[in-house]
């Protein structure tokens, strides 16, 4: 074997049993990383393509199934093996580089559902203007609701009206100070929300340029990508460890593949 000469293995000291045997569990335990349960036999056995379109995928949030634990155990068995094959290392750095990208969206990229207008999301969440009218409009109905019950409470006289008059008082006034509070915060709140949305996206960008020099269909080198890897990492993004250390190997091993 090409690979076994580089690294002077004795051929007659590499047992083919096993490594075939290690070679099945590999291919098995990886996709069982990428597909999910319940997928038909026959779609199980193209378990990873490269995605051409994956800036387009990320934003919409058609995320695939990813089990990042596995994936990282498989990779770490894939490094202890006295084999390698340049099909196998490409497989794995781009699973491994799309595994952050994707993981990534899936914590900023909100769904764009009329219901997930208090969501989180730097990217697709509600503009602040809207999002802080419908807070305004929310808290408005809940405290002049309860004011309306008191002031109701305490138009039966007796004892209770006084208490019941203040109550209603002190949730107006406390309304107001929230609405003036909100109003006051809002243009920093824009400018931050503005802020979050651009590096989110400058993020993403640079994430999908890196994982777009993977689509070749010649020989690719380690060295270039794990110096765009590192680059990225200026601006904030954290690459899986076991990425850099897969392509330390094969620049080890002739530096592409």
């Amino acid at each position: 074997m090409a690979y076994a000469a580089r690294m002077d293995i004795p051929e007659d000291g590499i047992d083919y049993e096993i490594m075939i045997t290690e070679s099945i569990s590999f291919a098995e335990d990886l996709r069982s990383a990428l597909v999910a349960k319940g997928k038909k036999i026959e779609k199980r056995w193209s378990f990873w393509t490269h995605d051409i379109a994956i800036a387009t995928h990320v934003t919409r949030k058609k995320l695939p199934f990813m089990d990042r634990s596995q994936i990282e155990d498989v990779t770490d068995r894939y490094l202890k093996f006295n084999f390698r094959h340049q099909y196998v290392d490409r497989l794995l750095v781009d699973i491994l580089t799309a595994l952050e990208i994707y993981g990534f969206a899936g914590e900023v990229v909100d769904e764009p559902k009329w219901h997930n207008i208090f969501g989180t999301s730097r990217l697709r969440g509600m503009h602040i203007i809207p999002k802080t009218i419908l807070t305004i409009l929310i808290e408005g109905l809940l405290l002049g609701g309860l004011a309306s019950l008191f002031i109701w409470i305490g138009s039966f006289g007796g004892l209770l009206q006084p208490w019941a008059i203040g109550l209603a008082v002190v949730l107006v006034g406390l309304y107001a100070l929230e609405v003036l509070m909100i109003i006051i915060k809002l243009p920093f709140a824009w400018r931050s929300q503005i802020k979050a949305r651009k590096k989110v996206g400058d993020i993403l960008g640079s994430m999908v340029k890196v994982y777009a020099e993977l689509d070749s269909s010649g020989f690719i080198s380690a060295k270039h990508i794990y110096n765009q890897l590192e680059s990225s990492g200026n601006i904030g993004i954290v690459w899986p460890a076991q990425l850099f250390v897969l392509l330390d190997d094969i620049m080890e091993r002739g530096g592409k593949f």
